[in-house]
């Protein structure tokens, strides 16, 4: 059978994530070569785009529930789906679900997947947030009323492509739960928008930010000290932090010279800083670094530096086991106080 080489993210799940393991890309396939291209296209042709309204014909809840839908049809991801209807009905969605867009004006409580392909959304109801979030193609959503989520499993605020925008602008807190994780990702231009999320509160394994390929992620809301939080920054992406942050038992991660250079505003850190091909890592606020388990200063391939020049800033307060300054392949690390 004929293959195909794409790109696809892989994520590498141990019985223990932490956060302090970079996640790193590779190249994955593709089945199907011309043929299977062609037919997807065709089949993709042959699909047009609708707008299906909720009547709450069915249970009057569940949006799995096609009964509830015009035309007793389900919206499919090249359809617009519109609830307004009259009473205050609440909106329950599970499991995966692919749509243009959405635009709800009831109460919506979203605890499995929602995908958007290209349209603009808008959650106008009371929002209960507790699954994922993805935009593609472009697709814009904003939900004014959610203002915490909780996560309880592996979830993800997704937005990939120029133009795509997942903007929770009034979220303030996201609570991880025992065995959760929180992604928030960022690729080729997409933006997620918390600029009201204040705080991650922690039972789970923590909150991944990843930006890449010009991908933004906007947390300059947040209040320090941060924990467990890992920040990956890749090909011109960036992350909106505030003016000063100290973060613990968390990590941050460069890949290549096109990445931001300067981390002035990380004033304390407790955890594993990481560089790799080309990247520079500059944090001359950094006035403490602590290691509280197995933390690595690491600068990997030509130009890779990390540099940490606070005056007076000339020692690493460590318990067992210690931090770990290395470099590899012509890498720096340049800790102040160390010549």
């Amino acid at each position: 059978m004929a293959m195909e080489t794409c790109y696809e993210p892989i994520d590498v799940r141990c019985a223990a994530p932490s956060v302090h393991s970079p996640v790193r890309r590779r190249p994955g396939l593709c089945r199907g070569g011309r043929a299977g291209w062609l037919s997807a296209l065709l089949a993709c042709l042959s699909l047009q785009a609708g707008t299906i309204t909720w009547d709450g014909g069915g249970d009057g809840a569940s949006w799995n529930d096609p009964l509830n839908w015009s035309g007793d049809t389900l919206p499919g991801q090249t359809d617009d789906a519109v609830i307004d209807v009259p009473g205050d009905p609440t909106i329950v969605l599970s499991g995966s679900v692919n749509v243009r867009s959405l635009n709800c004006e009831e109460a919506f409580e979203l605890s499995g997947s929602l995908r958007l392909y290209g349209g603009n959304s808008t959650i106008n109801g009371a929002t209960t947030l507790t699954g994922s979030l993805h935009a593609y193609d472009g697709a814009v959503l904003n939900a004014p009323n959610l203002t915490s989520m909780e996560v309880g499993g592996w979830r993800s605020l997704h937005a990939a492509g120029p133009g795509s925008v997942i903007e929770l602008a009034n979220l303030s807190m996201a609570s991880i739960a025992g065995g959760g994780r929180l992604h928030l990702e960022t690729l080729n231009g997409g933006e997620v928008r918390l600029p009201s999320l204040n705080s991650f509160v922690h039972a789970g394994y923590g909150v991944v930010v990843e930006a890449s390929g010009a991908g933004q992620v906007d947390l300059s809301g947040l209040v320090g000290p941060v924990s467990q939080t890992s920040l990956i920054y890749e090909d011109n992406g960036t992350i909106l932090l505030p003016g000063a942050l100290a973060m613990t038992g968390s990590s941050i991660t460069l890949y290549g010279p096109d990445t931001p250079t300067d981390f002035s505003w990380l004033t304390g850190f407790e955890g594993s800083l990481y560089a790799y091909d080309g990247a520079v890592l500059n944090a001359p606020n950094l006035t403490s670094l602590e290691s509280e388990g197995s933390q690595y200063l690491h600068a990997e391939g030509v130009g890779s530096v990390i540099e940490l020049a606070k005056r007076g800033f000339g020692e690493l307060h460590q318990q067992q086991p210690a931090v770990c300054a290395r470099t590899r392949n012509s890498g720096q690390n340049r800790p102040a106080g160390t010549g």
